[in-house]
Parts: structure tokens; sequence; C-alpha cells
């Protein structure tokens, strides 16, 4: 009996020494950067692999960089769904991750999104991020920096849609303090007032009275006893008498007087458009819409490109 036991336990340290090593090695032997377009050194690969790793731990999904200089697919796109489908990318069942291409021949990029990171990107994300890094580094050469700032920008991002509600409270938390802050400003400023004017109240000596202080109230005064003698001047006009016929107060010589009219001969109008600003939301698509499509073998992607 017991030596049936020991076989057993021998046997399925065997199957252990068979299927660990290929778990494993699913998902973490590939490499994240893959640069056949030779446009990063060693020491940059390595960069931004370490950088890499750290938010595949923590998003869990594979995030992949690759570069080329001739692409087998017709478009960006096409390839790049192809490279992360052939290269065996993702974590888990879904195969969750996101790759981004570099198309050195044609100075495209492209961004294709597997899994669960299809939901974690709206088109507007990808498209900001592609953008952000071609315009910014790509079209002038700078590589490593591209990536390193697609990288953060991708973390950011990443935090922010898997985290909405942290945002929202930080938000609300700063949104609060500064508004707490204010009041408490407000208020000792209001104290800071009161004691200064107490202060200048108490030391403000009593000042004798001024020719002011006399000459305003003679004038009233003299205000007063004029408008009683002009009334008493008013009373004593009898001779003035109102007209019941507005005739009587007509000019004689009215129907010789010049009318005069202006005439409105000619008008110009001017038309102008008014220029719109461009809105780059249009342009990217809506923050939350995420456009899917297939590939060739009928999988499911997102993904957004464009040129640098």
């Amino acid at each position: 009996m017991m030596k049936r036991l020991r076989l057993i336990a021998a046997a399925l340290c065997l199957l252990a020494a068979n299927v660990i090593p290929v778990a494993a090695s699913e998902g973490t032997d590939l490499p994240k950067v893959i640069d056949d377009a030779g446009i990063l050194s060693d020491y940059d690969e390595t960069r931004l692999s370490s950088q890499i790793d750290e938010m595949t731990q923590q998003y869990q999904i594979d995030i992949v960089l690759m570069t080329e200089n001739r692409r087998q697919e017709g478009t960006a796109q096409a390839e790049a769904d192809m490279q992360y489908v052939n290269r065996g990318y993702g974590i888990g069942e879904g195969k969750d991750g996101i790759l981004f291409l570099l198309d050195m021949g044609s100075r495209e990029w492209a961004i294709s999104t597997n899994g669960a990171a299809m939901t974690m990107f709206s088109d507007y994300d990808l498209s900001a991020l592609g953008d952000h890094a071609a315009s910014g580094y790509f079209s002038s050469d700078q590589y490593y920096q591209g990536f390193q700032s697609y990288l953060k920008e991708l973390d950011k991002t990443l935090e922010r849609n898997l985290n909405p509600q942290k945002e929202e409270n930080e938000l609300g938390n700063a949104l609060a303090s500064a508004i707490a802050d204010g009041q408490k400003e407000a208020e000792s400023k209001e104290e800071e007032k009161a004691e200064e004017k107490a202060e200048e109240t108490d030391a403000k000596p009593k000042e004798p009275k001024g020719p002011e202080d006399y000459i305003i109230p003679a004038l009233v005064c003299g205000l007063i006893l004029t408008i009683l003698y002009m009334a008493s001047l008013k009373s004593g006009m009898k001779t003035a008498n109102m007209q019941k016929d507005a005739q009587d107060y007509q000019r004689g010589d009215a129907a010789t007087q010049i009318r005069k009219r202006d005439i409105f001969l000619t008008s110009s109008i001017t038309k102008k458009p008014i220029e719109q600003k461009q809105d780059n939301r249009q342009h990217y698509g809506s923050h939350n819409r995420t456009t899917l499509h297939k590939d060739k073998h009928g999988n499911m992607h997102g993904g957004a490109s464009g040129k640098f």
C-alpha cells in the first residue's frame, strides 16, 4: 500500500514539474518592448520594460510597445491587431491587453486593445493617447520620450477610468477644502478690519467745530426764507390765464415754415461667417463610446490610428 502511494506521489510531482513552467511562461516570457525598427537603445528598452512590468502588475492587462519598418497588413490598425494575436499576448482567458505599434515605413501609429482592455478605454482615450505621443515626440524623432510619455498618460487614463469614484472624491475634498480656507480667510480679514476700525475710533480725539458747522445751517435757513418770498410773489401774479383753444398758442407764420424730412436712398449688407473653434472631442469621438472591429480571423478589437 505504501509503495503504491509513493508511486502516485512521484507521478504527481512529475506532472507538476511539466505543467508549472508552461503556466509561468504564459505572458511573462514574451517581450513587452519589440524594437524591430532599431530606434531604441538597449538601455531604453530596459527602462520601458520595467515601467510596463509595474503597470501590468497593477492593472492586470498586457501592455506592449512595438516598432517596425515594414508592415505585413494593409493598414496600421490591422497590423497592430495581427501582431497582438499572432504573438500570443494577453492576460487571462480574455487575453486582456493593449499594444502600441509604430510603423516607421509609413510613419503611422496604431493601438489595438483586446479582452477586458476594450472596455477600459473609449475612442477618445485611445485617440488622445496616440496623438499626444505622435505630435509631441514621434514627429520630432524623440522615440524613447514618446513611449515614456505614452505609458505615463496610459497610467493616468487607467487610474481615472478604473477608479472614477476616487477621482470624484478627491475633487470634492479639494473643493470643500478650498471653500473652507476661503471662509476662514474672509473671517480673518473681517476681524482684522473690525479691530483696526475700533483702534482708530479709540485713538481719534474729538475735534472742535469748524466753520462748516455754522455755515450749513445758515444756508438752509436762507433757502427757506427765499422759498417763502418767491411763493408770495407768485400769488400776486393774476394776469396770466390759461387759454381754452390751442390755436391761441399757434404762431402766425406757421404756414410758411419749411418742412424737412430724411429720405433713405441706398443700403448695403455685408455678411461674414463666424469662425468656430474646432472641438477636439468631436475629432476624437465620444468620451464614453468604444468602437469595436473584427480582424481577419474574427477576433474583436478596439483601437485607434494616426500619422506622425
